[in-house]
C-alpha cells in the first residue's frame, strides 16, 4: 500500500521486473535484468477522488497485492515510486505564508523549489526571507542545495538557491503486511470512500463470500495525523510523517464461525458457539477518528481464506 501526500497531481506507481537492471538491483526482488519476484497487481487506488465535492487536493492512495514467491523473504525489498505532476501549491491556503512561508494566497505561491538553499547565508534579509534557512539578516543555516518543497523534504531535485526540478516531489508512506493462509483468487472484493476535509474516515461496507473470510481495512489521511482502530480490528501498523503527514494504518479481522462464543458475539453473524452465518456476512460500515480534519480515504478488503 502506497500513500501521497502534498499535491493534486500525485501518484504511485508499483514495484515492477521491468525495473531490473541485474541481480538485486536496484531492489533485492531482482534476479536479472528484466527479470525477478518484483511484480505487484493494483487493488483498488484513488484516482476518483479528484471529482469530490468540495475538491480533493491533497491524498493519493493505493492498494497492491502479491503472492510470495520462491526466493523471497523478510529481506526482500521493492522500489515504489511517487510521482507528481499537478501543483505544487496545492496545500497553499488563504493569506501569505498560510500554512508554509512559500504560500501567497489559496493553491498560489513558489512551493515547488523553496526550500532549495543558497551555499551559505550571505543572502537572508530575514527569518524565512527569501528562503527556507534564513533566520535573520545574513543569518541561517542555508548550506547549499539539497532540500525542497514546503515541508523541506531532502530532495536532489535542488540544482541552486530557488531553483530545481522539484514539482514532482512528494511526501509519501509505505507498507506491507504479510498475511497468510490467502486463497487464489485472493481478492473476494473492496471498495472506498474518499471524504475532504473531515474528522472521520469512513471504509464501505462489503459482503463476505468465504468463512474465514480476513477483512482488511486501510486508512489514510493528510497532514501529521493519527486515527483510531474500529471495534473488534487488530492493528497491522500505522506511520505518520512527523510535521507533515499522511498518515496511514491498516487493521484486519477474521470473519468466521469459528470465533464465535455466543450469539452475535464477537461478530454479528454469529449464531451460537462455533456457528454463524459469517461465510455470507455483510462487513458493515468501518469508521476511523482521525485527530485532525484533513482530505481523506477509506479502503476496506476482503481475502479469500485457503480452500
Amino acid at each position: 500500500m502506497g500513500t501521497c501526500l502534498d499535491l493534486s497531481g500525485a501518484s504511485v506507481t508499483t514495484p515492477s521486473n521491468s525495473q531490473c537492471t541485474g541481480p538485486q538491483t536496484p531492489s533485492t526482488c531482482c534476479t536479472s535484468a528484466g527479470h525477478g519476484t518484483c511484480d505487484w497487481t493494483l487493488i483498488d487506488d484513488t484516482t476518483d477522488c479528484s471529482s469530490s465535492t468540495p475538491p480533493w487536493n491533497n491524498l493519493h492512495e493505493s492498494v497492491y497485492g502479491k503472492f510470495v514467491e520462491a526466493g523471497e523473504d523478510s529481506t526482500t525489498n521493492y522500489s515504489w515510486n511517487f510521482v507528481n505532476t499537478g501543483d505544487s501549491n496545492a496545500q497553499c491556503l488563504a493569506g501569505t505564508g498560510n500554512p508554509f512561508p512559500c504560500c501567497t494566497g489559496v493553491d498560489a505561491g513558489t512551493c515547488a523549489n523553496y526550500n532549495c538553499n543558497p551555499s551559505d547565508s550571505s543572502l537572508c534579509t530575514g527569518p524565512g526571507v527569501p528562503y527556507s534557512c534564513c533566520t535573520g539578516s545574513a543569518a541561517g543555516s542555508c548550506a547549499g542545495p539539497g532540500t525542497a518543497g514546503p515541508s523541506n523534504v531532502p530532495a536532489p531535485c535542488c540544482t541552486g538557491a530557488g531553483t530545481g526540478t522539484c514539482q514532482n516531489m512528494v511526501v509519501a508512506v509505505v507498507g506491507i503486511t504479510l498475511f497468510a493462509n490467502v486463497g487464489s483468487p485472493p481478492v473476494e472484493n473492496f471498495g472506498h470512500s474518499c471524504t475532504p476535509s473531515s474528522l472521520t474516515l469512513t471504509a464501505p461496507s462489503l459482503m463476505t463470500t468465504a468463512d474465514s473470510t480476513l477483512n482488511v481495512l486501510s486508512f489514510g489521511i493528510a497532514q501529521d495525523n493519527s486515527v483510531s482502530r474500529p471495534i473488534g480490528y487488530s492493528l497491522s501498523w500505522e506511520h505518520s510523517i512527523s510535521g507533515t503527514g499522511p498518515d496511514t494504518a491498516l487493521d484486519a479481522v477474521l470473519i468466521a464461525n469459528s470465533k464465535c462464543t455466543t450469539s452475535l458475539h464477537p461478530l454479528a453473524c454469529c449464531t451460537g458457539p462455533g456457528t454463524g452465518t459469517c461465510s455470507s456476512a455483510t462487513t458493515g460500515v468501518q469508521n476511523s477518528a482521525a485527530s485532525a480534519s484533513a482530505d481523506n480515504v477509506g479502503f476496506q478488503l476482503n481475502l479469500a481464506p485457503l480452500p
